[in-house]
């Protein structure tokens, strides 16, 4: 079970586009510790955010 604030799924990057939760889940999917898995995330919204992908 994973809970989440919204401001996850909704953070834009520069082409205002948001994180979504499909992504997140596909960040979620894979096999980590929940640590591991907490910090897959955070990265990834990161980079979302600062427009790497």
């Amino acid at each position: 079970m994973v809970f989440f604030s919204d401001g996850v799924t909704e953070a834009l990057d520069p082409q205002m586009r948001p994180y979504g939760a499909e992504r997140m889940l596909q960040v979620l999917s894979v096999d980590a510790p929940v640590a591991g898995a907490l910090d897959a995330v955070l990265q990834d919204v990161k980079e979302h955010i600062a427009g790497g992908t």
